[in-house]
């Protein structure tokens, strides 16, 4: 059998927000689609990962400690335009859960037992290909005698009901929101992948806390399916991997959670290799293209932000929302009666709008990136109406009064003559 990719429906993403802004979710994006100006046009097949030496000098090893006591290792990276002061600008934040290989205490095996993502999105070539955006990358252990799952792997899907959260998922869960919190990390795009072990920590921390992520990418891992339903519900995008000859993780587990989704109309999508062995991230990073499972990442997941402020004579002052990359933003900002619109800009910029009978504007463009819309209204003039006059203006009463004399002088002048005649 060939190496398949289902495609499975776009979920609609974005809905109106009453009175101001309505978003459009297109279908799925085509290798046209508009992307951000830091990675169009980028050529991905040039981008390589960095061997694991090179990792570890690159990544600081911190130490996390979780609500309950529980210590959790991590190696945490920040892209070169990653501030922490920028708050208009947080980091997008990736959270890689290693596979059983990577157990331990050393706060490094994560990194050198299986090269995988972390090794390309800290690599000096992503440092290139995506020097204009901020990010974090986040690579946790699991120490010896604990897994991200407590399920037998070989069994394919559990139920998440049956099996607890475990102490390092929740962790690791909390790291997530301390980052968020106290790092900068932009809560509107945390993407989280893992590998065996990680894969399924990867499906089961996304469907306990679904509300965290805006994309999972789970690698020869099995989930609980009859929870498939909370990623459409809060927008997770998937993309999951399995080899179709795995011996260690049946391939069932990742086939029935997104068969799942595939019967609940879910954005997700599945690529499944011809190969009898485990080892299903390396053909998922270097052989799936159109696009690369990184561009995917950067390029199709990440969350733009549009923050929207109506000036006066709108119905609302200031709303915020997010949209990913490529999406169609819609615009709809109502004016108030006695304004008219005055004009657009989009990050300073002015725009082309368009005004209904009401006056009530409305814009349209795909997203690029995060968006500074600002409307502005001015009041429609009044009507000057001449005062009705109190009195006769100055005018008329020198007339009246000329016409008076008049007609006094003539009155007299016309006696005088009639007295002549009769003398």
């Amino acid at each position: 059998m060939k190496a398949i990719t289902k495609l499975l429906v776009a979920g609609a993403l974005a809905g109106a927000i009453v009175a101001t802004v309505s978003l459009t979710a297109g279908a799925e994006q085509s290798d046209s689609a508009a992307t951000s100006g830091e990675t169009a046009g980028k050529d991905y097949a040039q981008l390589v990962s960095d061997n694991s030496v090179r990792i570890l000098e690159k990544t600081e090893a911190k130490v996390f400690e979780s609500a309950d006591g529980t210590a959790l290792n991590y190696r945490a990276y920040y892209s070169p335009a990653y501030d922490a002061e920028d708050k208009a600008n947080p980091a997008m934040v990736f959270v890689f859960l290693h596979g059983s290989g990577g157990k331990g205490d050393d706060n490094e095996k994560q990194i050198t037992d299986q090269p995988a993502t972390v090794n390309y999105l800290a690599s000096d070539a992503a440092e290139e290909f995506f020097a204009g955006i901020p990010y974090i990358v986040i690579a946790p252990q699991c120490p010896e005698g604990a897994q991200w799952v407590d399920t037998p792997y070989a069994a394919g899907s559990y139920s998440i009901d049956a099996v607890a959260e475990t102490p390092y998922s929740k962790a690791v869960f909390e790291l997530i929101q301390s980052i968020i919190a106290n790092e900068n990390g932009d809560a509107s795009n945390v993407i989280l992948g893992g590998i065996s072990m990680g894969g399924y920590g990867t499906w089961d921390l996304a469907l306990r806390h679904p509300e965290t992520f805006n994309a999972i990418y789970p690698i020869c891992g099995g989930g609980d399916p009859s929870k498939a339903s909370v990623l459409k519900d809060n927008g997770v995008k998937v993309w999951a991997f399995h080899c179709d000859g795995d011996q260690s993780v049946p391939v069932a587990g990742s086939r029935e959670m997104i068969a799942a989704l595939e019967e609940i109309g879910a954005d997700a999508v599945y690529t499944e290799f011809e190969i009898a062995g485990h080892n299903a991230w390396t053909p998922a990073l270097k052989q799936v293209k159109d696009p690369y499972l990184i561009e995917w990442m950067f390029d199709e997941c990440r969350k733009c932000t549009v923050n929207i402020t109506v000036g006066e004579g709108g119905s609302v002052q200031k709303t915020t929302e997010t949209v990913r990359i490529g999406e169609t933003v819609r615009l709809e900002i109502s004016t108030e009666e006695g304004y008219l619109a005055e004009g657009l800009t989009v990050n300073g910029e002015a725009v082309e709008y368009i005004t209904d009978d009401s006056g009530n504007l409305s814009y349209e463009c795909v997203a690029e990136g995060n968006m500074e819309v600002v409307a502005s209204f001015a009041p429609i003039p009044a009507e000057e109406t001449p005062e009705e006059p109190k009195g006769l203006p100055t005018a008329a009463k020198v007339g009246i009064i000329a016409a008076a004399v008049a007609a006094v002088v003539g009155g007299a002048a016309a006696f005088l003559i009639s007295k002549k005649k009769k003398k």
